[in-house]
């Protein structure tokens, strides 16, 4: 992420997931959750946060953007291909009798093609996982002719914001072409792109909303040791989260 802030920058972290803060240093600042990504391949991009300070304003490109009582905000961005420039501009004053300030930051996201993304940056894992249990269920239970060993894990996740590498271990291959695997994803609220890369070809992925699972087959590449299953939250933070890897 490109990000030119008015006076100091810093990262925070916030209910597990990294937020950038664009800081002044008498404290007017605006806090964005998650931060923009670097490079994307969706549409379009949410933001959401706050500012923080006494009777803030905020713009986005020039843009005034509509605050809540206490400084919050939302709003969707329409993404060209290629780098596109987000310029937010918050005014407010530090504390009551404080002079007025502005600070300024400036963050670069780039559109790719949904199949340039996924070759270049499926590795590329900027977000996180809070509240989450994971367990193996039905070991050895459940076969058919899609299945070639005796895994069977489940992640249960609160919240899941940006992307994650889930990575998996297979003691007895490595498989040519990768290994077969099935997954299956639910999602609470959001919605959540699940990734297999295989050795040569493209990557398969499918979106699960509420109330419209995904069942994945496909191949995941052995790579450093571990095959990898990609999560990525599309709309900010996607919660209740229950992906199911059987392989």
């Amino acid at each position: 992420m490109k990000a030119i802030l008015g006076a100091l920058g810093a990262v925070a972290v916030l209910g597990g997931a990294a937020a950038w803060l664009f800081l002044s240093r008498e404290g007017v600042r605006v806090v964005l959750k998650p931060s923009p990504p670097a490079v994307t391949a969706e549409q379009q991009l949410r933001l959401r946060g706050q500012v923080l300070g006494v009777a803030p304003s905020l713009s986005l490109n020039g843009t005034p953007l509509e605050l809540t009582a206490d400084g919050h905000f939302e709003h969707t961005l329409p993404l060209a291909m290629g780098p596109n420039t987000i310029t937010l501009a918050a005014v407010g004053r530090p504390k009551d009798g404080a002079p007025e300030e502005t600070v300024n930051g400036v963050h670069v996201v780039e559109r790719l093609e949904q199949a340039d993304y996924d070759t270049r940056h499926f590795y590329t894992a900027s977000g996180g996982l809070s509240g989450f249990t994971r367990g193996a269920t039905g070991l050895k239970a459940a076969r058919d002719s899609f299945l070639t060993g005796d895994v069977d894990v489940e992640l249960k996740a609160e919240e899941l914001t940006g992307s994650v590498l889930e990575s998996y271990d297979n003691a007895n291959r490595p498989v040519k072409g990768g290994m077969p695997m099935r997954v299956e994803l639910t999602v609470g609220s959001g919605a959540v792109r699940v990734a297999l890369k295989p050795e040569e070809g493209t990557v398969q992925s499918e979106v699960a909303r509420p109330g419209a699972p995904v069942t994945l087959r496909g191949r995941s590449e052995l790579h450093h040791s571990k095959y990898h299953v990609r999560l990525e939250a599309l709309d900010g933070a996607a919660t209740d989260v229950v992906m199911r890897v059987r392989y």
